[in-house]
């Protein structure tokens, strides 16, 4: 008999990820017979266009076959596994409000008018996909009084430093392109190029005396990246300059997955290997493994 032939890099990338997939997915059924309860109340916020928080709510089509059967979305376990699941809610924006946000520093102040009528000032736990990552900082800066009562905030794919590809939308070809193709409407392009790098919106909020304020009103900034997510890169880690060393280690922990996307197929928001962790973090449990999965692998030229 032969020897196996050794798998290449790409086809053990994926192999890991079918175990990891399984492994997490068989954690999170087991809670359905001893359910986890939810710490605090939790808001899961959605990002860029999706008003309606379906990246939370709804499954994602097209997800590749053997793949399928291991990605949910977050209200399924909730509903599932969560013990106290009234305690957990889906953010969504009218289009008023959303027409009436030309970034998310207003639709931070949107979000913050809902998180109070319903919780006043108890603790809470905020995630946000996307865009919400940056509705929910730009809710905890807010100066007027309530202040939130933030724990933990949980960032998902969030361009935390602006996204270059976000300037492509100040061309009016793209413009023209996304408003046939993807059916998008003039203010979603204008919320859009406001997550530009460059833009006054991430500037402001990525000024250190901000990011300093937000850790401080915090316990701790959960970023969880997928290494495949072309759409904001290397952008969702957070900004440590102005920060001291010592309060960066205590509140910033990142976690980084391999071959998860931005939304849709492989989205991010839908990934056991991330949904485990996030779960478990809102329930107030030890996260022992540390959840970065996978590697990048790049082909020699």
């Amino acid at each position: 008999m032969g020897e196996k032939r050794p798998l290449n890099p790409v086809e053990e990338l994926r192999r890991d990820k079918l175990e990891k997939l399984k492994k997490c997915f068989s954690e999170l059924e087991g809670y359905k017979r001893n359910k986890l309860t939810l710490q605090y109340p939790v808001f899961f916020v959605p990002g860029w266009t999706c008003e309606d928080c379906a990246a939370w709510k709804k499954p994602y089509e097209k997800i590749p076959k053997k793949y399928k059967e291991y990605y949910k979305p977050a209200k399924y376990w909730i509903d599932e596994i969560i013990e106290n699941k009234e305690q957990a809610h889906f953010i969504e924006f009218t289009d008023q409000e959303s027409k009436d946000s030309p970034s998310f520093m207003k639709l931070g102040e949107y979000l913050k008018k809902k998180l109070i009528a319903i919780t006043q000032e108890r603790p809470i736990n905020l995630v946000g996909h996307s865009m919400g990552g940056l509705d929910i900082r730009s809710a905890i800066s807010d100066v007027k009084e309530p202040a939130l009562n933030t724990r933990n905030v949980i960032t998902v794919g969030t361009p935390n430093n602006g996204t270059l590809e976000a300037g492509l939308l100040n061309w009016k070809f793209v413009q023209d392109m996304v408003k046939k193709f993807k059916k998008m409407k003039d203010y979603h392009i204008i919320q859009g190029c406001n997550l530009y790098r460059g833009s006054n919106p991430i500037r402001e909020i990525n000024e250190p005396k901000e990011r300093l304020n937000l850790l401080e009103k915090i316990d701790k900034f959960y970023v969880f990246m997928g290494l495949r997510d072309s759409t904001v890169k290397s952008s969702p880690k957070l900004k440590k300059d102005g920060i001291s060393e010592d309060l960066y280690e205590e509140k910033v922990k990142i976690i980084q997955t391999a071959s998860a996307e931005h939304s849709g197929k492989d989205g991010i928001t839908q990934d056991p290997r991330l949904f485990l962790p996030i779960i478990k973090i809102l329930c107030g449990i030890e996260l022992k493994d540390d959840f970065n999965h996978g590697y990048i692998y790049r082909k020699e030229t």
